[in-house]
């Protein structure tokens, strides 16, 4: 069941059925690029089983993204942030999608189903990205994201520029 969709994506919760399209993202190189590297097949299914219980626990996951004609493009979404009412944004997009406008538009449109739910109780939205990584530094910008400076990131030991958005 689709949660949402834009004109040429649509979402769904992720299902461990899903291993294979999730190796085909977090498996990846490239996507693991800025993110401490690509993961191994337990890591997939291990997240894609967190991404479950956190959808149920807070209602929102990074969701399964695929196009209306059920090609898997990557994963789209939200985690709980660290503050109170507070979602970070969280986008994956498989290498051969890169470049089609389908992140803008991802974003976009998970952006609206968020301020649709206000039962969730979300009204800001945080997200950051490497300093080398241009693509998603842009992407933030284009979406109306404002820069709140640069942050030291532990888990990841690199600097991150962070972006807010208030829905």
């Amino acid at each position: 069941m689709f949660l949402f969709q834009s004109e040429r994506l649509r979402f769904r919760v992720w299902s461990q059925e899903d291993l294979d399209q999730g190796m085909t993202l977090w498996g990846n190189e490239i996507v693991g690029k800025f993110v401490g590297g690509a993961l191994s097949n337990d890591q997939v299914a291990q997240s894609i089983e967190n991404g479950i219980k956190h959808h149920q626990q807070h209602g929102v996951q990074i969701f399964y993204c695929e196009t209306h004609g059920g090609q898997f493009i990557g994963a789209c979404g939200f985690a709980k942030g660290d503050h109170e009412g507070e979602a970070e944004l969280i986008i994956h997009l498989h290498p051969d999608h890169h470049g089609k406008g389908y992140g803008k538009e991802a974003c976009l449109a998970a952006f609206q189903w968020l301020k649709d739910q206000p039962q969730l109780g979300f009204d800001k939205v945080v997200a950051s990205a490497a300093l080398e990584n241009h693509g998603s530094l842009g992407l933030m910008r284009s979406l109306g994201m404002k820069s709140q400076g640069i942050e030291w990131f532990e888990d990841l030991k690199q600097e991150e520029e962070v972006f807010t958005y208030t829905l």
